[in-house]
């Protein structure tokens, strides 16, 4: 319907009442529809074009055509009078608008991408490839920036989170020199410049080789830092997406960089807007779920748990009493970084309520129970606040050539105001006479 539209406003003015020959139609359209697909096929070399983006190139084409017959016909056949111009001038200013529109949504990308665990899991509208999930005091490369996840405030219905955005400088990685990758050390083979791709490096480059623990010891490697495309540089500009509270619900509302040839698109996807409470020990409320022994569970975003075996306590001390009987859950627990492993043991009465016995993990900070029920393994985790660290998941697309559609509306809002002045003129000196 787009396209037919944008047809018929080149063509259209050139049209005469009732009758119009097509020889003289064509003489008055040739060079318009020329210069249109001369100017669609020069954006080819500009724009990523697949053939199934066709519909969106003859949309594009429709849309140049109609803004080169409409500046045409103001010059030609107007003669460039002011005040007849009007619907030229909107009419040019539409077509930009819809090529505006166009292009920035045609050729937009997220330079967000998840660098940490599998935020999929997390829940179904989180997707790696268009989401990052930070951790309030990290900084995280994004696209051509390093962001840094300031603070989190609210300021009466809404919650802003405060991200700075530094410039991106290359980094040199010497020969000899240790990193980790998704908690695996490597070594690096040669001295280089970091690229964007770790694997590019790795594999088809071969600038690094996974290394043995036998060349590292386990100590060393988890001081290791991790790979980076980069080190953060001079601070940017600061975007503070938010989110608007509401008893009828919560809704985002984007933060937003303009640049002269694209904008950087921003939004809070989760963060939590209410303050948890805490124990007298600092710990916070209980969560309890049902587990199967081999069956991975996730305890937090990035946190996951194993029950390994479950093993029975043979040999009860005598000073408890009598008719207890116990068990073991060995569990393994990790972050993708570090590795816990943990005894939980499970200690009941035969036909009574099961004790719970709270273990620590001090890698974690959390605290672990387990009872044995008939619906299965019920395990209790309660997280300490000195481990809970804000959680922001956002997401950042950038537009290009977004200020097309902008000039697009500002020059067709002076077109329409031109066409009702010429209109309310004509008005007037109609009274008059």
């Amino acid at each position: 319907m787009a396209f037919i539209l944008f047809l018929i406003v080149a063509i259209g003015q050139y049209l005469k009442y009732k009758n119009t020959e097509f020889a003289v139609l064509r003489n008055k359209i040739a060079f318009s529809l020329i210069v249109s697909v001369l100017i669609t096929g020069l954006m080819l070399f500009f724009i990523d074009f697949e053939w199934n983006d066709l519909s969106l190139l003859l949309l594009v084409w429709s849309c140049v055509f109609a803004f080169v017959a409409n500046a045409r016909y103001a010059w030609t056949v107007l003669k460039g009078k002011w005040d007849l111009m009007g619907a030229s001038v909107a009419h040019l200013g539409f077509a930009l608008l819809i090529i505006g529109a166009v292009i920035s949504t045609w050729q937009s990308h997220f330079i967000s991408k998840n660098q940490r665990g599998n935020i999929s899991e997390i829940s179904d509208d989180f997707k790696n490839n268009e989401d990052l999930m930070i951790f309030m005091g990290d900084t995280l490369p994004m696209g051509d920036y390093f962001i840094h996840y300031k603070e989190k405030n609210r300021r009466g219905e809404r919650v802003f989170c405060t991200v700075e955005y530094f410039d991106k400088k290359p980094k040199d990685y010497q020969e000899g020199d240790y990193v980790q990758v998704f908690g695996q050390p490597f070594r690096a083979r040669k001295t280089h410049t970091a690229s964007s791709n770790f694997l590019k490096d790795a594999s088809t480059d071969s600038l690094w080789t996974q290394v043995t623990p036998a060349e590292i010891d386990a100590h060393h490697a988890e001081e290791l830092a991790n790979w980076s495309p980069g080190v953060p540089g001079d601070k940017l500009f600061t975007l503070e997406p938010s989110i608007l509270t509401s008893p009828k619900g919560n809704s985002r509302e984007p933060s937003i960089k303009h640049f002269a040839g694209s904008d950087l698109y921003t939004f809070v996807k989760h963060t939590e807007i209410e303050e948890k409470k805490t124990d007298a020990e600092g710990y916070l409320e209980p969560k309890s779920a049902t587990v199967a022994v081999g069956t991975e569970i996730r305890l937090t975003e990035v946190v996951s748990m194993r029950i390994d075996s479950l093993v029975k306590i043979d040999s009860i001390p005598d000073n408890l009493p009598e008719g207890i009987q116990g068990k073991r859950a060995y569990a393994h627990i990790t972050d993708g970084l570090k590795d816990e492993e943990l005894i939980i043991p499970i200690i009941y009465l035969k036909d009574s309520v099961p004790f719970t016995y709270p273990v620590e993990s001090t890698t974690f900070k959390m605290l672990f129970a387990m009872a044995e029920k008939p619906e299965g393994l019920e395990l209790t985790v309660q997280k300490h606040e000195t481990a809970e660290r804000d959680m922001l998941i956002m997401t950042a697309e950038v537009f290009p050539q977004i200020n097309i559609l902008w000039i697009g509306c500002i020059i067709m809002v002076i077109g329409t105001t031109m066409a009702i002045r010429h209109r309310m003129r004509l008005s007037k000196a109609k009274v008059t006479e």
